[in-house]
């Protein structure tokens, strides 16, 4: 069998099983044990991406900033303030669509 055949029938299998576990879930997330009807809000949809769309652009911003930047700082230093606005931009993401989720931010 080539890798490519293996590489759909193992994909095909694992599909299989995780549509027989989402029939099983009964629209309840079994690790949080939260409705899924909350996590399908458009509304928190809605306001998680327009406050993405500001975070990628002010990290954008702050990127293009450390790169121009970059000849009067170390390589290691302009890795470092990327890779920091990067995830803190994806960790303030996750943050407020979680706040919004849970109904700390209205």
């Amino acid at each position: 069998m080539t890798a490519i055949k293996q590489v759909s029938v193992t994909s095909a299998q694992h599909m299989k099983s995780l549509a027989g576990y989402l029939d099983r879930s009964s629209n309840k997330h079994d690790a949080l044990d939260l409705d899924s009807r909350n996590l399908n809000d458009p509304e928190n949809w809605r306001r998680t991406q327009r406050f993405g769309g500001k975070c990628f652009v002010l990290m954008g911003i702050a990127v293009a900033a450390f790169g121009l930047a970059g000849p009067y700082l170390t390589d290691a230093a302009v890795a470092a303030a990327i890779s920091v606005v990067c995830l803190g931009g994806c960790i303030a993401m996750y943050a407020y669509s979680y706040l919004l989720f849970v109904g700390k931010i209205r």
